[in-house]
């Protein structure tokens, strides 16, 4: 198949802009700064360490990656609106997705995307409440304690099991695994029987 020239000049031109995106610090967000305004609240962030989060994470951040943030159900307005005021460029446009109990805020470039927030209320799930409510510091951010982190990674490969990488973090905690703690947030006895025999 040939390309005609404007094809391939178009192609090459966004090639270009991709390109230069990535590599331009004006069109990182803030992260850390994120952190540090939510600092007073309680939440949690969950699926922490996968294979797409960057080794210097909050201070970098990988392109096209997603952060995902438990908050109680009075502060989502409140981080929504720290979140959008993270960064004022000009150059990437916010999506605001709006859910019962959640919201999702996009930063673009283009249709290129730059970082997603994904805010989840806590009282979606007892599961998420307990994050919450038994959270601790990881490099100044807070996570759940790790047996939480462990049913949020069987009920997300159970939801999606094309997504290995939850498995696979289940795998290097597998003396962690607390059998009765997985039924007790209803994770179905098939995955718990697949986690428990890896």
């Amino acid at each position: 198949m040939k390309l005609s020239l404007y094809s391939l000049l178009y192609t090459t031109q966004k090639t270009l802009q991709r390109l230069l995106y990535l590599c331009s610090k004006q069109y990182r967000i803030e992260v850390e700064a994120f952190f540090e305004a939510i600092s007073a609240y309680n939440y949690a962030v969950v699926k922490l360490d996968t294979p797409n989060k960057h080794r210097m994470f909050p201070l970098n951040y990988k392109i096209g990656t997603d952060i995902d943030v438990i908050v109680l159900e009075e502060d989502l307005q409140k981080i929504k609106e720290v979140i959008i005021t993270l960064n004022q460029n000009n150059k990437l446009s916010k999506v605001v997705i709006e859910e019962e109990g959640s919201f999702k805020v996009r930063y673009q470039f283009y249709k290129f995307l730059n970082l997603q927030f994904d805010v989840t209320s806590s009282s979606t799930s007892q599961l998420y409440n307990d994050c919450l409510k038994h959270a601790t510091l990881y490099k100044g951010i807070k996570v759940p304690q790790l047996k939480h982190e462990l049913v949020v990674r069987a009920s997300e490969f159970e939801a999606k099991p094309k997504k290995k990488h939850h498995l696979e973090f289940i795998k290097t905690h597998l003396n962690n695994i607390d059998v009765n703690v997985l039924k007790t947030y209803k994770i179905k006895p098939e995955t718990i029987k697949m986690i428990t025999e890896i």
